[in-house]
């Protein structure tokens, strides 16, 4: 049984009350209630630094739920706009029309959404038409891409010297979202600290130097330049930061969490090759989500009328896939190692060149034993290659990947056992962690439907196969929402900390809004 894409009906009033009967929502663990609960409480900044794949934009969803917040400003990376309306259209328990503002001319949708979506470049590069406004709440998704403040990004959303006088200064909450709050040192937690939590970390109201030296070491170089390297005080930074931040990695989540996810991921892009449109407007591809609910997946690639069609429009949909993917994959694979499954040769070809600085692997169906055994003795062992290029074909069986708990599908196959197959290289013995399987999708094509029921189909193949798979299962109302967050808190989820007023601004809190954290 599958969640409605959109559980409130279109024809409720923007605004209504999320606690809704008679509708059905993807159920929160309870480490996703505390993270959301978190959110709503920490007023008016928080930042939610879970581990990647362990579900940050849903707690923020379900965070601005339970603040009733009705006007939210999305910001993040360009590629995960579209996702991000998927997002909401799924999770949210309130009833918000969401718009994804793709290009200059889409600003005039301002007042026709609750929800708007913009990119950080495109919101840097139109500050005029967000600023001023008012919002109840504003989300900065992968947060990390406000670190430097000297870029224009930075200084647009937070203000020129990152006093939080940029266009969210109007806002009166915010959730920040990052798996990697800081990447390469502390100092580049300035940016935010400086924004919003100057009262309450030592030298975040310095300017960035002083800060990035007591909390980095800043080096002069012999060509005059500076490099900010290592960290210290570490112990001080952490302990004002805890009142505002929280992170749980997966392998502390472990016992609430499935063994396996599964889920689609849909990417924008900028431009869809014509060719793409052009074969999904043939009369073979034209039929291909009725072939694919009445057929068995399998069959569909060996019928002679639509084979050669389907192979060169899943090669030109893979190709079109990658540099979206290349984009996204280099945001995670500093933190984790992803296992990268797809099908034509080129598309494999421009992944490792894409993904060149993580040192890639390949396995594929011409290597020699000896090869294939190196590529995988490297992934499993070397903490420098942090991806493996894989042909589904060659590695779907008598393989372990297990030093990745993240595997993503290019373009998932026909046959759903071959990717139930590819799947258990990494869902195996040795599998410490819960394991996250993403199916790509692109974005206004027919590829979005096509990898949604391959996908449904391997979930329902793996479960024959015995798999623990996490399924979306439907439930009406939760009435006990509120009590399960209280719950979640007293079993040790995360601490209840003393209430703030609601919508209190930064510069009114003082040193009496530090939290035991």
């Amino acid at each position: 049984m599958q969640i409605q894409n959109n559980p409130c009906p279109p024809d409720a009033p923007a605004g209504t009350n999320w606690q809704m009967e008679n509708h059905t929502y993807p159920t929160p663990y309870p480490f996703q209630l505390a993270g959301a609960g978190f959110l709503a409480d920490s007023a008016p900044v928080a930042l939610l630094a879970d581990e990647m794949g362990v579900g940050k934009t849903a707690q923020a969803i379900w965070g601005a739920d339970i603040i009733s917040a009705r006007r939210i400003l999305f910001l993040c990376p360009s590629i995960a706009r579209i996702n991000t309306k998927r997002e909401f259209e799924k999770f949210q328990r309130m009833h918000r029309s969401v718009v994804v503002i793709k290009n200059g001319k889409d600003f005039s949708k301002l007042d026709e959404a609750d929800v708007v979506i913009v990119s950080y470049d495109l919101a840097a590069r139109n500050p005029d038409k967000l600023d001023g406004l008012e919002w109840d709440a504003v989300i900065l998704d992968e947060a990390h891409y406000l670190k430097n403040p000297e870029a224009k990004r930075t200084k647009v959303i937070y203000g020129q010297k990152c006093n939080n006088d940029g266009i969210i200064r109007n806002a009166k909450r915010v959730f920040l979202l990052t798996g990697t709050p800081a990447p390469n040192n502390p100092a580049e937690l300035y940016t935010h600290a400086h924004a919003f939590w100057s009262y309450a970390i030592p030298m975040a109201n310095a300017d960035y130097w002083d800060f990035a030296d007591t909390y980095s070491y800043v080096i002069q170089l012999p060509n005059g330049g500076v490099k900010i390297s290592g960290a210290r005080n570490l112990d001080k930074l952490r302990e004002a930061l805890s009142p505002f931040v929280l992170r749980r990695t997966k392998a502390e989540v472990l016992p609430d969490m499935p063994e396996m996810r599964l889920a689609t991921y849909t990417l924008e892009a900028n431009h869809i090759p014509k060719e793409v449109h052009d074969l999904e407007k043939s009369e073979s591809l034209k039929n291909i989500g009725v072939m694919l609910s009445d057929v068995a997946a399998s069959e569909i690639s060996n019928r002679t009328q639509v084979s050669g069609q389907l192979a060169e429009w899943r090669r030109l949909t893979e190709i079109a896939k990658v540099p979206l993917v290349v984009e996204l994959l280099k945001e995670e694979l500093g933190m984790n190692k992803i296992v990268i499954f797809h099908h034509h040769r080129e598309a494999g070809d421009m992944l490792m060149e894409g993904l060149e600085e993580f040192n890639p692997v390949r396995i594929t169906g011409g290597q020699t034993p000896t090869s294939r055994q190196a590529a995988i003795d490297a992934f499993q062992t070397d903490p420098n290659t942090r991806v493996v290029v894989a042909s589904i074909q060659a590695a779907s069986t008598a393989i372990t990947l297990t030093a990745a708990s993240d595997a993503v599908f290019l373009s998932a196959d026909w046959n759903p056992a071959n990717n139930a197959q590819a799947m258990q290289r990494i869902h195996r013995i040795g599998q410490n962690k819960s394991v996250l399987i993403r199916f790509f999708a692109l974005a206004g094509s027919v590829d979005e439907l096509v990898q949604k029921t391959l996908l449904q189909k391997t979930e329902a193949i793996s479960e024959l196969f015995h798999q623990t798979v996490y399924k979306e299962t439907e439930h009406g109302y939760r009435p006990g929402l509120e009590r399960a967050l209280r719950e979640s808190r007293r079993v040790g989820f995360t601490t209840n900390p003393p209430a703030i007023a609601p919508h209190t601004r930064t510069s009114e809190l003082g040193a009496q809004s530090l939290r035991a954290g």
